[in-house]
């Protein structure tokens, strides 16, 4: 028995029609099966193994634009907290320079009343006794 050749035709890897086998004459119907079957498992596997390729491609894609999006919202939300820190230290200042500006007045208009209030006790004082007041 001599040996089944078959010759085929290459086609482009995306394409997914088989190729043609030219049958010899030799070539038998169980050998035409045989080795149409083969390329035909070749075909699916190669077809399988560029799908399962294509989706790792993809996924990594995704969970790269996925851990993008988490760092610039992390990002995002470093830079409101900075400000919001910016803002209330902002206010923190000018709120103790405000506190400290009051709590002055009030000891100064305390001290301003104290001697007013020692310049009339004197003067009242002198005038009761008759002595003359020193300021």
């Amino acid at each position: 028995m001599s040996e089944a050749k078959i010759e085929t035709t290459k086609a482009p890897k995306n394409n997914i029609i088989p190729p043609k086998l030219e049958e010899k004459e030799e070539t038998g119907l169980a050998g035409t099966w045989l080795t149409s079957g083969a390329e035909l498992a070749e075909r699916a596997l190669t077809g399988g193994f560029q799908l399962v390729r294509e989706l790792q491609k993809e996924t990594h894609a995704r969970v790269i634009g996925a851990l993008d999006l988490i760092e610039a919202t992390q990002q995002s939300v470093n830079r409101l907290a900075r400000r919001l820190l910016d803002t209330t230290d902002g206010l923190e200042r000018e709120s103790l320079d405000y506190l400290e500006t009051v709590t002055l007045g009030i000891l100064r208009a305390a001290k301003v009343t104290t001697q007013g209030a020692q310049d009339v006790v004197a003067r009242v004082s002198s005038q009761v006794v008759g002595t003359k007041a020193t300021a």
